[in-house]
């Protein structure tokens, strides 16, 4: 793990759900070498305390079919939504113990099984050395299919394909497993391999690792590796047509071609540890530690940025109405969203958190079918919200969700959290676990 990503610390108990907006201000970025181009900013302010969401565009055709993710995000542009609809209510269908926190988002393979990694765990029995992060297959009941240990943490999104599934770990490992549990291959990579790995055209893999954007094949022949000025902590996205977008704390958002290229970079203020999303216009989208949500036309050109007041570090989510949801920490911990265009303000939905900038949310957004949003908190919440941004229901859970959230294609969801609990929620009280209950 990078040592510039503090360690979070523990909150107070979540006293309510609280709907707030704050001021939003949007800001154009610095001038100077490897600046944002000089596009028109247009974007929309509001004003202090207003807690009306302005009026939605009709809910268009919903993009996606009903297939659970596969990969980080769902596909290669990163978009962060579905068309499964989601749980209206929250009821706990099971909480399958790991023993080490859970940063990574489940996918599911073709056969329903549910992939995930796992950070190391506290050794058992006294003086037993800690044990080190898991690759974790389960079935839909929550039952264990595959435990894999991976030599330290694992932050990673595991890829599934048909046949196979990717993931990388904190040993500076990326491997290749069948699906058995075979190990196909392992690649070094010279430094923590801590982000989920996309699937591009041609079945080339891509995925980061410290400095490096690796493009390897499925027999794990690398392609390319592309350096950045500092870590990637991001995961690459892949436009239409075949350009990668990645980001990196050197504060730059990069654009590749699909062999390696760099076609053009352009500098945030700040660390960008958000992975970018490729909108349904080509548009990028991303957030940094500059505390603004960017957006960037495919010439690298600037659309807008839009100072939010927090550190911006999940990934971005595409609605299905011209919109992004985007995640924010302190010292105003909220989500807000984004009308995709211009910037202008859809909503903002406050939590009850204290006001240091690394408490807030890092659980990546998700967008159902519906509209309706998922994400957890550094409160102890996994929290839905309408697509208006109306607090829907809120579960109580043990510690902090950075995990973002996943829908199977029978609407229930996962969500990993720091208390080693990956949990599932349904939507009614018949499929849900006897003793268990929801905290709305």
């Amino acid at each position: 793990m990078n040592g510039r990503r503090q360690t979070l610390l523990l909150v107070a108990m979540w006293g309510g759900a609280l709907i707030s907006v704050g001021a939003l201000t949007v800001a154009r970025m610095r001038d100077g070498s490897g600046a944002l181009g000089p596009e028109p900013l247009v974007a929309g302010q509001l004003a202090e305390g207003e807690s009306a969401a302005p009026p939605l565009p009709p809910l268009g055709a919903v993009q996606g079919g009903l297939v659970p993710f596969r990969s980080y995000r769902g596909d290669a542009r990163h978009t962060g939504r579905t068309a499964i609809v989601g749980p209206r209510e929250a009821h706990l269908r099971f909480a399958f113990e790991t023993g080490g926190m859970i940063k990574s988002q489940v996918v599911v393979d073709e056969a329903g099984r549910l992939w995930f990694g796992t950070l190391g765990a506290p050794g058992v029995g006294l003086d037993a050395p800690p044990q080190p992060g898991e690759l974790i297959a389960l079935d839909r009941q929550g039952r264990v299919l595959r435990r894999r240990p991976l030599g330290a943490d694992v932050y990673s999104t595991p890829l599934v394909t048909s046949d196979r599934v990717y993931v990388g770990s904190d040993a500076d490992r990326f491997f290749s497993f069948t699906f058995a549990g075979e190990r196909r291959f392992e690649l070094e990579t010279d430094d923590d391999a801590d982000v989920g790995a996309t699937l591009g055209p041609n079945d080339v893999i891509y995925f980061s690792a410290g400095r490096s954007l690796w493009a390897i094949e499925r027999s794990g022949t690398a392609r390319f590796r592309f350096e950045a000025q500092a870590k990637i902590y991001t995961s690459p996205a892949i436009a239409p047509d075949g350009t990668l977008y990645v980001g990196a704390q050197d504060d730059y958002l990069y654009a590749l071609s699909p062999s390696g290229e760099q076609r053009w970079r352009v500098r945030a203020g700040d660390d960008i540890d958000s992975s970018p999303v490729v909108g349904d216009d080509g548009a990028i989208f991303f957030g940094s530690d500059d505390r603004r949500v960017h957006a960037v036309e495919p010439n690298g050109h600037e659309r807008f940025a839009v100072d939010v007041g927090g550190y911006v570090r999940a990934p971005i989510a595409l609605t299905h109405d011209g919109g992004i949801v985007a995640a924010v920490m302190g010292p105003r911990p909220r989500v807000v969203s984004l009308d995709a265009q211009t910037g202008a303000v859809r909503f903002s939905f406050a939590l009850p958190l204290t006001e240091s900038p690394e408490m807030g949310v890092l659980s990546g957004p998700l967008v159902d079918g519906e509209g309706s949003i998922y994400f957890g908190g550094h409160d102890d919440f996994i929290y839905s919200l309408s697509r208006t941004g109306g607090l829907r229901w809120a579960f109580r859970v043990e510690g902090d969700v950075d995990a973002p959230p996943m829908l199977d294609a029978d609407g229930t969801l996962y969500v990993g959290c720091d208390d080693g609990r990956l949990y599932a929620l349904a939507g009614n009280a018949e499929e849900a676990a006897p003793e268990a209950e929801s905290t709305d």
